[in-house]
């Protein structure tokens, strides 16, 4: 029983997040057993949560894969290349989930404070996110500033969503383009 007990302990990989419980193995075998592909797997099911609008699940799922980054052991400069590039899109969505969080906390509460809301939404359109999310971020920006009679920015958000244009997000829906057209 003592020897069991010994074998487990807790890991803490980044400040303020939970630690880990983890059991050691035998000795030959690696101590966790997690590769890039995957992280990749739990980035691709955050991705998923974010796109049904799960974004307590999909921020839970970006912290769980942001946590297993140290543990990684990197063979060659492309790992080293490939997992550099997935943390900046994991710190990008959980900086775009915590402000959309807040933001629909906002609104749910009742609030009054149109400007910050908006304020939240122009903040969200700067996280580096798929085309898919940024045309959803740019659209609600878009939404906020023309309900606060910002036509300006209203407008250069709709630039954007047309910039989009090329990108091949909007083949199922045409209609898109053309409302947007007028707002610019």
């Amino acid at each position: 029983m003592d020897i069991h007990t010994l074998t487990k302990f807790k890991l803490q990989t980044i400040p303020h997040t939970a630690a880990m419980d983890y059991q050691l193995r035998f000795i030959d075998q690696p101590l966790v057993g997690v590769g890039i592909s995957t992280l990749q797997k739990m980035f691709s099911k955050g991705i998923e949560l974010t796109t049904k609008g799960d974004f307590n699940g999909a921020i839970v799922a970006f912290r769980s894969c942001l946590q297993f980054v140290p543990l990684i052991i990197v063979s060659s400069d492309t790992m080293m290349g490939v997992l550099d590039a997935l943390v900046k899109r994991l710190v990008e969505y959980i900086t775009a989930m915590r402000i959309e969080l807040e933001r629909k906390r906002l609104v749910a509460a009742g609030s009054q404070d149109m400007m910050r809301i908006t304020e939240l939404s122009c903040y969200m359109t700067l996280c580096g996110m798929d085309n898919a999310h940024k045309f959803l971020a740019y659209k609600n920006a878009m939404n906020g500033n023309y309900k606060i009679q910002n036509f300006i920015t209203a407008a250069h958000f709709a630039r954007l969503v047309l910039d989009l244009e090329p990108t091949g997000i909007f083949a199922s829906k045409p209609d898109v383009i053309t409302t947007h057209k007028k707002y610019f």
